[in-house]
């Protein structure tokens, strides 16, 4: 499955701000996948909640969508959780809904990807309801189809 990447790739700044953004923990699979380009259009699509087009985002949006999920407080299915959101955002589709890294449910040496439907208010709470996709970036990006 190919990519349409961005031109450029991430800067050394960039990374940086991915790997807080992981909290220190970004898998390689994702290293070696931004290593191609600074996120990118998927050319195709995936049948996730029916069918959508998804955009792998560009490192700055990756840590910005973190920061306005850790800023807000959560609702995620019955918990409530305020900051320390352990979803990091990756691809985002046509209605602003994230495929994310769960950093809770690490498996080998990634994680578990999930695809979180959320909405913001605009009093600062934050409604998520999602499932898990796939076992690892790898693994989603197998799930494409042209």
């Amino acid at each position: 499955m190919s990519i349409a990447f961005a031109n450029s790739k991430p800067t050394s700044e960039e990374l940086a701000a991915v790997a807080t953004a992981f909290r220190g923990q970004t898998p390689q699979e994702y290293l070696d996948f931004l290593a191609q380009g600074n996120g990118g259009a998927a050319p195709n699509h995936v049948e996730i909640c029916g069918s959508r087009r998804w955009r792998f985002m560009p490192v700055v949006e990756v840590a910005e969508a973190v920061s306005i999920m850790e800023d807000g407080y959560h609702h995620w299915g019955e918990r409530k959780v305020a900051g320390s959101f352990p979803h990091v955002p990756i691809a985002t589709d046509d209605q602003s809904n994230y495929l994310a890294y769960d950093l809770s449910k690490p498996v080998a040496d990634s994680f578990e990807i999930w695809f979180l439907d959320h909405e913001v208010y605009p009093d600062g709470v934050i409604d998520c309801e999602g499932y898990r996709i796939a076992g690892s970036l790898n693994e989603l990006l197998t799930r494409f189809t042209p």
